[in-house]
């Protein structure tokens, strides 16, 4: 009587070894190029989303002007300012213009900046009204104010009431392990809108 052998030859162990570890090799060289791509397009979707930025603020600060009852006002992480604005109405998804009053802030533990939006109402009964996120995973925002006194640009960090003649923006992210910047002048309009209270 014949015992049956049920053991693997050294030949057929080191050919499973060796087909594993090429198997092995190809998994990890395409998760690592997919991770590089993921890398590589979460970058461009962070400067998209800056640049989106900059033309809303930009809209929102060109339509500014003076009023009274809703002052400029403006530090280094926040800004708020009349404009006009659109809304729109749930029912009938109607967009009409109004004036408004817009801020955007960043929130440093959230690495966020976020834009609110209120109608004159709002703005008057000082409801604090919707957020909404503009930019995450950003490391700062800041804001900067440029007014003409005589004949010079005098830069200001904060402002109260006055309307500055232009806004520079400077938004800082991460590229990879480095901190790149990106920036924006927005210029005012020369000839300052106002409305008055009657």
């Amino acid at each position: 009587m014949k015992l049956k052998q049920n053991s693997y030859t050294l030949i057929e162990m080191l050919l499973v070894i060796s087909i594993l570890s090429m198997m092995s090799l190809i998994l990890f060289h395409t998760l690592s190029s997919g991770l590089n791509i993921w890398e590589r397009s979460r970058k461009f979707v962070v400067e998209e989303d800056i640049a989106i930025f900059f033309d809303k603020i930009g809209q929102d600060l060109r339509n500014s002007f003076f009023y009274s009852k809703m002052s400029f006002a403006g530090k280094e992480n926040f800004i708020r300012f009349p404009t006009r604005i659109k809304v729109f109405r749930s029912q009938n998804e109607e967009i009409f213009e109004g004036i408004g009053k817009v801020e955007y802030y960043f929130d440093p533990n959230k690495k966020s900046l976020f834009r609110r939006q209120l109608s004159y109402g709002q703005a008057l009964r000082n409801d604090p009204g919707k957020e909404r996120l503009l930019l995450h995973s950003v490391e700062s925002v800041h804001f900067a104010y440029y007014f003409l006194e005589g004949n010079k640009s005098v830069l200001k960090r904060e402002i109260d009431t006055a309307m500055p003649r232009g806004v520079a923006v400077e938004v800082e992210f991460l590229d990879g392990r480095e901190k790149r910047s990106l920036r924006k002048l927005i210029n005012l309009p020369a000839e300052a809108k106002s409305i008055n209270n009657q």
